[in-house]
């Protein structure tokens, strides 16, 4: 009787054993590690890199999306929230490759004050 508890304490210790080494082999090989890069509507590469020095000559700016495209490049990816802001503002992100750009929006996404970077 002890030793089938022993035998099945042992197989279950080796399956929750290799579920893991399959998640983290699983998740090591789906995670990310290229440089993202856009193709724009003339075939040009251009890399969703922004310097940090340049994102924070924005702070305290109001820009429009266009302008901070100009200033940084082309983000990665962008988020608009409401979450946690009051009525009628929206918190804007930008995400660069290795900042992003935290910013609040008055007018709906036409202009964009940056408040900070990360």
């Amino acid at each position: 009787m002890k030793t089938k508890k022993n035998i099945t304490v042992l197989i279950l210790t080796v399956l929750l054993v290799v579920i893991f080494s399959g998640i983290t082999v699983a998740v090591i090989r789906t995670t990310p590690n290229q440089k993202n890069i856009i193709t724009d509507a003339n075939g040009s590469d251009e890399s969703c890199y922004a310097e940090r020095s340049e994102a924070e000559k924005l702070i305290d700016s109001t820009l429009s999306q266009d302008e901070v495209e100009k200033a940084l490049g082309k983000w990665e990816k962008f988020e608009m929230s409401s979450d946690g802001c009051e009525r009628g503002v929206y918190a804007g992100r930008f995400y660069y490759e290795n900042l992003i750009l935290y910013s609040r929006t008055y007018d709906k996404g036409q202009t964009f004050h940056i408040m900070s970077i990360n």
